[in-house]
């Protein structure tokens, strides 16, 4: 949190809100009709003395009843977060990670965990630690989880279509199938072991 002039009020989070950072859109417009849009708009003055950042009550937009506790509940969430403004800007920062920066590693290792509440799994980091383009660990990543759009995935989601295999037509398209026992990609596997010079068996 900055100085809070990018921070929309009633939608943007802060970091820790869970949720205490959505306001109804009813009391949203309230407060824009009152000329507070973000959540500069919406700071008391700073005590002088303990540098104590408050934030204006419902009161003092004519709010009553529900509405009047959605809104104070909102600015007792801001200061049990100890939100103070300042004079730098706003920054978007992803709080999953502690640096507060996104990576497609991060996301996904979030993403597998969240599913099923799994625990990690072995080859996760030794894929992030390749030294390749992070495209290629992303696509890798995607194949050992069996998230690519093959048929067998995309119908799964409703989508239609043939379900077989692009490149043979001969069999159901999945993700093994694809990449490890269709006819042109052991193909492609013994061209690759001939270039390398070493012996790639697959089983499965």
């Amino acid at each position: 949190m900055g100085n809070g002039q990018k921070l929309r009020i009633g939608r943007d989070p802060w970091v820790g809100c869970d949720q205490q950072h959505l306001l109804p859109a009813h009391i949203i417009a309230q407060l824009g009709q009152n000329g507070v849009f973000s959540l500069c708009h919406f700071a008391a003055p700073v005590q002088e003395v303990f540098g104590f950042q408050s934030w204006r009550r419902a009161s003092s937009f004519g709010l009553v009843g529900q509405d009047e506790q959605i809104l104070d509940n909102y600015s007792r969430a801001l200061e049990r977060a100890h939100i103070h403004l300042n004079l730098q800007e706003d920054l978007l920062i992803w709080d999953v990670d502690p640096g507060g920066s996104y990576s497609p590693k991060i996301g996904y290792i979030k993403l597998s965990v969240d599913e099923g509440n799994r625990e990690e799994v072995w080859w996760w980091r030794k894929i992030w630690k390749l030294q390749c383009p992070p495209k290629v660990k992303l696509f890798m990543w995607c194949v050992l989880e069996k998230k690519v759009p093959t048929w067998d995935f995309l119908q799964k989601r409703n989508f239609q279509g043939p379900g077989w295999c692009v490149l043979c037509k001969m069999s159901n398209e999945t993700c093994s199938h694809l990449f490890l026992n269709c006819p042109y990609i052991l193909k492609v596997w013994n061209e690759c072991t001939k270039l390398l010079g070493v012996q790639c068996r697959w089983h499965g």
